[in-house]
């Protein structure tokens, strides 16, 4: 917080505060600043190249069924939880993403959510996925470590 007050009092910008560079300490912080990570995430968003829902928004459009929901996490973590009520959700762990998707995402103008523990992985499919070519692709905010409303676990029926 520290940090944050003296950089906004000397006006940084948020390109300053994605290039910030704090005394790396591995009992404090990572080798990379969270201030440096939210301004980072934030230029992402502001570019485009992120394109996230936030769990809110997504609890609506859930009850829609106009979406798939992609959860890149592995198959033990999906099958231990995951976001219940999802009409359209398959699991496909990350690294088979460019690989598979073309096999089980087949219209390319779907909407598609992508969805993980944290959305380290969510953002990765993503920006995956549009490369490939899939024209609406989101990642959950936060993905399951945020998501506050339901969730189920053991086998999904099909």
């Amino acid at each position: 917080v520290d940090a944050l007050a003296a950089a906004m009092s000397f006006g940084a910008t948020l390109e300053d505060l994605s290039n910030i560079d704090f005394a790396y300490a591995p009992p404090f912080n990572g080798p990379i600043d969270n201030i440096a990570t939210a301004a980072n995430v934030l230029m992402n968003k502001i570019e485009g190249r992120l394109r996230s829902i936030n769990p809110k928004d997504f609890k609506e459009l859930r009850k829609s069924g106009e979406y798939t929901l992609v959860d890149v996490r592995t198959t033990g973590e999906y099958k231990s939880n995951r976001i219940a009520g999802c009409a359209n959700i398959i699991n496909l762990p990350l690294g088979k993403v460019r690989s598979e998707a073309e096999n089980v995402l087949a219209d390319k103008d779907a909407k598609l959510v992508c969805s993980c523990q944290i959305n380290l992985r969510g953002y990765e499919a993503e920006t995956m996925l549009r490369a490939l070519g899939y024209k609406n692709v989101q990642s959950l905010e936060g993905s399951m470590s945020s998501w506050p409303y339901e969730t189920e676990s053991g086998e999904k029926k099909e």
